[in-house]
């Protein structure tokens, strides 16, 4: 039988249908066929996956889109609008039609889609090779639906934390009786955390081992990310976000990468050892234009150059940073790292995506590591043994003859945070779960949107509020 839909949600993802879809509502129309031979085997639940996988690397989503949106709104970059992009990003002046709301809408959904599909099936002979490849898709449903709800939920307006506004949680494959509506974002944090719960129950039977995969370790890195995310309105979550980044260093093969090695560690085509779960992208398998190369690069006309630095390198690593032509310290202040391009004379991030080919870092070991020493620090109201090992670990690691710090603040530990993972999609949220206000010269007078903002929050795209009649946020109305 087969069924017709306006409906990004349920577009097959391995196929190459034509779609006008406009609408996660599985009840209205639009010439899509969905319907699909059950899959019935191992080998066609892994090309499912595969397919997910597939639609991560999307421009719209962790190819570009999930990262750039997350820097440029964040004290660690902005956008100069150059070539048109990102500038209604960077400035808050998103519509409910611009397309960076509408395609990232959109995307994530597909991801969910295909994730759902995997989820669902059932066929004889499942063993643990399924329950590998069902365990990815509910970790991949749960990040897919959390990276909705840091974009689109109204969480940070008025500061209305877990009672606001999140996103639709879509459960099932192309389920025509489904009603779409916008759950709470504590409803949100409740599906979240049981998809991430049966994603780690089903990868201990059988973790897939792999970096360009989800495996345990990232798992349990990844629930731990949504947990710090969540404990800005309920402490309960630094628990959470402690014990699974725990969790997540302890079962994986990752640790911190050597200081000689974290430069070259973002050139390499290959999984470094530092890394938990990246997106594989290649020289004949890249984005090319579209890729995060191209909006960090602007040198010999190659590169759009939109991101540049929204920061002061000298304030920023102090005594660390290169002073009167000396090499950093820090080799994350390093010129090789932050430095000026050869056009534009703009300081830019240099050291990471240094070519369209570049793997995206979803999740490094070293996040699970400052997840855990910041979460210690807010449950303890202070540094722990533990957390403050781990702290000098990382920058022993970073700093050319380091010494080791024997007290450590909560600020210490943010403006860490900053250094390591700056321009990898965390200084959005960094800087809300702090309520911190966003400056940066994209955005009009007075250049400053205060914590609590309704702009915070990206809009419902205006052709799924049309279709499927779900609530726009409370900027756009």
């Amino acid at each position: 039988m087969k069924k017709s839909l306006k409906i990004l949600y349920v577009f097959a993802i391995l196929g190459s249908v034509a779609f006008t879809s406009c609408s996660i509502d599985t009840q209205l129309s639009e010439e899509i066929d969905y319907s699909k031979t059950p899959i019935t085997n191992d080998a066609e639940l892994e090309a499912a996956i595969i397919g997910a996988y597939a639609e991560m690397k999307s421009d719209k989503y962790y190819g570009n889109n999930i990262v750039a949106f997350s820097e440029v709104r964040s004290k660690n970059a902005y956008s100069n609008n150059k070539s048109n992009r990102l500038g209604n990003v960077s400035g808050f002046t998103l519509t409910p039609s611009a397309s960076y709301a509408v395609d990232t809408w959109f995307q994530a959904y597909k991801v969910i889609s295909q994730a759902n599909r995997v989820i669902e099936a059932n066929y004889a002979g499942m063993g643990k090779r399924t329950d590998m490849i069902k365990g990815q898709a509910y970790v991949l449903r749960a990040l897919a639906h959390f990276d909705l709800v840091k974009n689109y939920g109204e969480q940070y307006v008025n500061n209305s934390g877990l009672t606001a506004l999140g996103v639709p949680y879509i459960k099932a494959y192309a389920d025509v009786n489904a009603k779409v509506v916008r759950g709470t974002v504590s409803a949100n944090r409740t599906d979240i955390y049981a998809d991430f719960d049966k994603g780690i129950e089903l990868l201990k039977k059988e973790d897939s081992k792999s970096k360009l995969k989800v495996n345990l370790a990232a798992a349990y890195g990844l629930k731990a990310r949504a947990a710090l995310f969540f404990s800005n309105w309920d402490k309960s979550d630094l628990q959470v976000a402690k014990q699974n980044a725990m969790l997540g260093m302890s079962v994986g093969n990752a640790g911190i990468i050597a200081r000689s090695a974290f430069r070259d560690s973002y050139k390499s085509d290959d999984a470094q050892s530092n890394s938990v779960f990246e997106i594989k992208f290649s020289g004949t398998d890249n984005l090319s234009s579209d890729s995060l190369y191209y909006l960090f690069n602007l040198k010999e006309s190659e590169g759009y150059g939109p991101i540049v630095v929204n920061f002061s390198v000298a304030n920023l690593f102090g005594a660390d940073a290169p002073i009167d032509g000396k090499d950093a310290k820090d080799i994350r202040a390093d010129v090789t790292m932050i430095g000026v391009n050869i056009e534009g004379g703009d300081i830019r991030n240099i050291g990471k995506y240094v070519k369209m080919s570049s793997n995206v870092k979803v999740l490094r070991f070293e996040e699970m590591l400052l997840t855990y020493v910041e979460a210690d620090f807010r449950i303890n109201n202070g540094s722990t043994g533990e957390a403050l090992a781990l702290y000098n670990d990382l920058r022993r690691n970073r700093i050319e003859n380091y010494t080791n710090a024997t007290t450590l603040t909560l600020a210490d530990i943010r403006t860490e945070r900053q250094k390591e993972l700056m321009f990898e999609g965390t200084g959005f949220e960094d800087s809300m779960r702090f309520h911190e206000d966003i400056t940066n010269p994209r955005i009009a007078q007075p250049g400053v949107v205060v914590y609590g903002n309704p702009k915070l929050a990206f809009p419902i795209p205006r052709t799924e509020i049309n279709v499927s009649g779900i609530q726009q946020n409370q900027a756009y109305k």
